[in-house]
Parts: C-alpha cells; structure tokens; sequence
C-alpha cells in the first residue's frame, strides 16, 4: 500500500518524500545532472498564481517541466524578501518569498508521464491533462505499483535550482 498522505493538493515536499520512500533517493542525486534553462515566469496577480517552465534536459534528451505555485503573494514594489520576476512581456513582478507548498507540476518525461501524472492528478497536484488510463498489455510489473504521487529528476532539479535562488 502507498506510504503518502492523502490530500486535495499535495505539497511538494510530500510529492518528494513519497517518490523517496515508494522509489527510493536515486532521483535526488540525479537531479543534479539535469540541466536547466532559464526559467520563464508567467504570473497570474489576480489568482495569486506563478507558473514557472523551464526547458531541462539529460544527455541528448529535451523536456518541458513545469511547477505552478497557488497562493502566490505579490507586492507592488520591492521589498526586504521579496523576489523579482519578468514576466515574458518584460513586466517586473514582486512576490514575496513564500513558503507557499501548494504546487502543481508536470514534465514531459517519460518517467514522469508513465509513473506519476496518473497518480499526481488524482491528488489535484498534477498540472494539464492527465494520460489516458493505462491498459496492461505485457506481463512486466506495473511501474508504479504503489500508487503514489511523486516527481521526476527534471521537477526536483527545477524546484532546486528555485529554491537555491530563494524563491521559494
């Protein structure tokens, strides 16, 4: 049975403590590798919404990944703890550095795709439309027989990197 806390939205950190604890740690360490570009920040005032994308990638292989934090506050100037973003129409933006958890994520990944998006959007913490039902047509195990929630090595270096930047 999954080892998670079942929620409307799921915190990020939860979203990594149950791929730790159902996949174990080697996604943390090959988050590291993952390379990212510069992040574009799409802020939504009105919704106390930022969505921020980021293009990563492994070796030769290209990703979109995506986080979208809710209950975003933002501020009119800057501020001691505040952080500023630019919006892609070259609009500054001020949020206060937030401890806000409520996050939905997507990557396009296969590993995200195959073993967590079904699972995050159950919990309302996966960002887009979720995949079509699986349908079992091997005999090789599920690969995510657990059921549980979780991030890939794109999303864990991308919230890195944010945290790292203290934006979050």
């Amino acid at each position: 049975m999954a080892r998670f806390k079942l929620l409307q939205e799921l915190y990020y950190q939860e979203l990594k403590n149950a791929t730790n604890i159902n996949f174990g740690t080697a996604r943390n360490k090959k988050a590291k590798r993952v390379q990212r570009g510069k992040a574009l920040f799409i802020p939504s005032v009105k919704d106390k919404i930022l969505q921020v994308i980021t293009k990563t990638n492994t070796d030769n292989d290209k990703y979109t990944t995506i986080v979208v934090f809710h209950g975003v506050s933002y501020v009119n100037r800057e501020t001691p703890g505040s952080k500023r973003i630019i919006s892609p129409s070259n609009i500054q933006y001020f949020v206060t550095k937030n401890d806000t958890k409520d996050i939905q994520v997507s990557c396009s990944c296969m590993d995200f795709y195959y073993r967590f998006a079904t699972w995050d959007d159950n919990q309302n913490a996966l960002y887009g439309s979720p995949p079509p039902p699986y349908i079992k047509t091997t005999n090789r195990p599920f690969v995510n027989p657990f059921k549980s929630p979780g991030v890939c090595k794109h999303i864990i270096g991308v919230m890195n990197n944010l945290k790292k930047r203290n934006y979050f």
